[in-house]
């Protein structure tokens, strides 16, 4: 049976699809949005009866300056946020990251560079830059790994000449050297819940060793990153798209009502929702731009709209 148009009502559900015009033009469905609008911007001129005390016009011109659209989505999805931020979208497969140079602080946390898998611990081991050197001069707070173990300098001095003192111990235990006295910290390889954390992004100081990380402890972290994604916003000069609403009418039977833009080009979104109670929502503009390819006599230029 043919679609027959029932009322003139309209209340439209549907999905939308970016097909890029140049390089890869696999369509993009956006997801779930909440609004998609288009409207006409004029410059308008009239001729203003001046001859006659009523006034009124005698003539106007009207011409287009932009068309322009909106729409506003609640799927985060990572093509998504690339599109609203002008950026870039990159697949990570999950795999190890090794000697990641990090410095964590009393209390603090550090945030990896990859989002890690909670299924396989960190390796956190103390990468002090400064090495024992004989008859060097350090300043309090200088860190080396020695046998495996982290001594801190807590009297300030000059290291003796060689050979290199016996750097032994437990925690708390001090080593004289020179006019030096080092203090033994905890072993190089840190211990989880003892003097850190694990976070969902990261690791978090304990307060019990606010003394090892006082001033900074600089570490060489290793872990596994999970799959995710990387968006890196504002590395793109703006990718031009054809827009596709596979649109349908709520209230005529579902009917399909079918909008297609040819040219259109998105601005930085203008507003991110990353803190709320609501669910979050990206707000992306852009304009529709004449097609230049469209010759056909009678053919809009910019958009047609298909319905029953």
């Amino acid at each position: 049976m043919a679609l027959v148009s029932t009322t003139r009502g309209y209340i439209g559900k549907g999905k939308i699809y970016l097909i890029p015009r140049t390089g890869d033009t696999t369509p993009i469905e956006i997801g779930n949005c909440k609004s998609l609008s288009n409207s006409v911007d004029t410059d308008r001129k009239a001729r203003v009866d001046y001859q006659n005390a009523g006034g009124g016009e005698l003539d106007v011109v009207e011409r287009i300056t932009s068309v322009k659209g909106e729409m506003t989505v609640d799927d985060f999805k990572p093509t998504n946020l690339a599109q609203a931020l002008r950026g870039s979208v990159e697949a990570q497969t999950a795999s190890a990251v090794t000697l990641e140079i990090q410095t964590l602080y009393p209390e603090n946390s550090v945030f990896f560079a990859y989002i890690p898998s909670p299924d396989v611990a960190p390796v956190v081991k103390a990468a002090p830059s400064e090495t024992w050197v004989a008859e060097t001069a350090y300043t309090a707070g200088t860190r080396i790994v020695e046998g495996s173990k982290v001594f801190e300098v807590t009297t300030a001095g000059t290291s003796k000449a060689a050979p290199k003192p016996t750097f032994t111990g437990t925690v708390g235990a001090t080593v004289s050297d020179g006019t030096v006295v080092w203090t033994l910290r905890s072993p190089e390889t840190l211990v989880k819940d003892t003097h850190y954390t694990v976070t969902n992004t990261g690791i978090k100081a304990l307060a019990a060793y606010d003394a090892l990380f006082a001033g900074g402890l600089r570490l060489s972290i290793g872990y596994t990153k999970n799959i995710q994604y990387l968006i890196q916003a504002l590395t793109d000069a703006g990718t031009e798209y054809t827009l596709i609403f596979d649109g349908l009418n709520e209230v005529d039977s579902g009917n399909p009502v079918v909008v297609k833009i040819h040219r259109t080009k998105f601005s930085p979104t203008s507003g991110l929702d990353l803190i709320g109670d609501d669910f979050g929502e990206i707000k992306m503009a852009f304009s529709a731009l004449k097609d230049e390819t469209i010759t056909t006599a009678g053919l809009s230029q910019y958009m047609q709209i298909a319905m029953v």
